[in-house]
């Protein structure tokens, strides 16, 4: 009981509790408009009182009703940066909360601007680059998909949060283990903190139903193997093969209808075991800044090996179901004819934590048992706070979003755990434990925001689409062009911030 009522406590800081190395806010210069640097930062008020909690003084600003404006996608805004009244459900009224909180403490009105919407995932953010380019003052803050953001970095569209003065990136209201893989050369354009809770609901876990577990009498050998360290992917492999499935609906053979050990997603979710090998696709260098790993060096034959594996999980294993849709598996792991899955935990709010069964969060395999520890990633739909050049009074904005930051962590995100996780695992302690597993592990790579300007982060799942491992050979046809195009990467985060 200690330790679930310890993690609720702490959960909102985990980015800050789990990051391997915290880098230093290094502030070359403040900028409080697009072309004036004053040459000294003075830090921040910080007082830490024996534990990892932080108060950061932001300066007593008066602004009249100003408008902070924020561009975003409809439901992304609902979720993240707008409720327009006050609401019965618990989350949409976090969002309220919070914003009266920040509206009352410095007189200013949260104004969203509904983005386009197209067919391609990408028609916000090429919205605001023209509206960037075309010099017009319509927006303080964009939010927007992660996986559209790079070419706004690479044209040189945004500003750079290190050289803020009310911005305090070590904060545990930011989300250092995504922020320190986003800084370049000490230049960060598109920081993600507590305000973007699609950066918790993209996180994807390992979900095992606990009625199937008992019944195969698997559920202690699961949980004792990844408490000793030992839940590999081999394990994990022969775990399902020796499961197998159970012929359960009145076709003969392995149908869709059937109980199966393992159902997989054949689709976003394939991204994410890269990110459970730790494969990174761009990495950062000492001698360039940032590199392509991808199939290089010592990542070579651990891809391609990875490639194997995923093959024979979803198109070989007898205990397996690979679905190229995006939500059979979950309908199938609801319906008790699936023992072990991979969801969103957007999925898990949205109906999952209400299935008849329980069920329980673990960490995703390792590579192999030299692996330290377990890792994972995030969908490449989560959000991130990015300022515009165009923005007139950038001091505004960011003692704003650092505001909106400050108060999400103590309003929003124990709302989302509570409702969400916490009604689901309050007689069972143990999936904490494995929920803090996960968590640790959570890592990013610039391959996803800059997935326009190189194009790798959706090659993995493509592969394992196709159902044969020519990964290595779509890298090696282009890898000049992708060094090219991470070394422009490097280029347009110096020139953006002498802008």
């Amino acid at each position: 009981m200690k330790k679930l009522l310890t993690f609720i406590l702490a959960f909102a800081m985990v980015c800050v509790l789990f990051a391997c190395a915290a880098k230093k806010n290094e502030n070359p210069g403040v900028t409080t408009d697009p072309g004036t640097t004053t040459p000294e930062v003075t830090t921040p008020e910080i007082t830490t009182p024996g534990t990892t909690e932080y108060v950061h003084k932001l300066p007593e600003k008066d602004y009249n009703g100003r408008e902070y404006r924020v561009s975003g996608h409809d439901g992304y805004l609902k979720r993240e940066v707008f409720v327009p009244e006050e609401s019965a459900d618990a989350l949409d009224n976090a969002v309220w909360t919070r914003n009266q909180i920040v509206q009352d403490q410095f007189d200013v009105i949260i104004k969203p601007r509904f983005g386009a919407t197209g067919s391609s995932i990408h028609t916000h953010a090429n919205e605001v680059a023209g509206l960037i380019m075309s010099d017009v003052d319509e927006l303080d803050i964009i939010n927007t998909y992660i996986c559209s953001i790079g070419p706004l970095v690479t044209q040189q569209l945004l500003l750079d949060w290190t050289q803020f003065e009310y911005t305090y990136l070590e904060g545990s209201w930011w989300t250092q283990t995504i922020n320190d893989e986003f800084m370049l050369d000490g230049h960060l354009y598109t920081p993600v903190g507590s305000m973007n809770m699609t950066s918790l609901l993209y996180t994807m876990p390992v979900l095992m139903n606990k009625k199937l577990a008992d019944t195969y009498k698997v559920y202690d050998e699961v949980i004792e193997t990844i408490q000793d360290d030992a839940w590999t992917f081999d394990y994990f492999n022969s775990l399902i093969e020796r499961l197998g499935y159970q012929d359960v609906d009145d076709e003969n053979g392995p149908t869709e209808g059937d109980i199966y050990a393992f159902q997989g997603e054949g689709l976003t979710i394939l991204d994410m075991w890269q990110f459970a090998f730790d494969i990174p696709m761009l990495a950062h260098d000492d001698e360039t800044v940032l590199k392509l790993a991808w199939g290089q060096g010592d990542y070579r034959e651990k891809l391609s090996n990875a490639v194997d594996m995923v093959l024979e999980l979803y198109w070989e294993n007898p205990g397996s179901i690979g679905h190229m849709g995006s939500g059979t598996h979950i309908n199938n792991f609801k319906a008790d004819k699936g023992l072990f899955t991979m969801v969103r935990f957007l999925d898990v709010f949205n109906g999952v934590k209400d299935m008849d069964s329980t069920y329980t969060v673990l960490p995703w395999p390792k590579y192999d048992d030299s692996q330290e520890k377990y890792l994972c990633g995030m969908g490449d739909n989560f959000t991130q706070m990015c300022m515009p050049v165009t923005v007139p009074d950038s001091e505004f904005v960011s003692i704003i979003t650092e505001a909106l930051h400050m108060e999400s962590e103590k309003v929003m995100w124990p709302v989302y755990y509570e409702d969400a996780l916490r009604t689901r695992y309050q007689d069972d302690p143990t999936s904490f434990e494995m929920l803090d597993l996960l968590m640790e592990g959570r890592w990013a790579d610039l391959g996803v925001p800059f997935n326009t300007n190189v194009g790798l982060s959706t090659m993995f799942r493509n592969v394992i689409r196709s159902k044969s491992n020519t990964i290595l050979t779509q890298i090696d046809g282009s890898v000049e062009t992708y060094n090219e195009r991470v070394a422009s990467i490097v280029t347009a985060y110096r020139e953006s911030a002498n802008n």
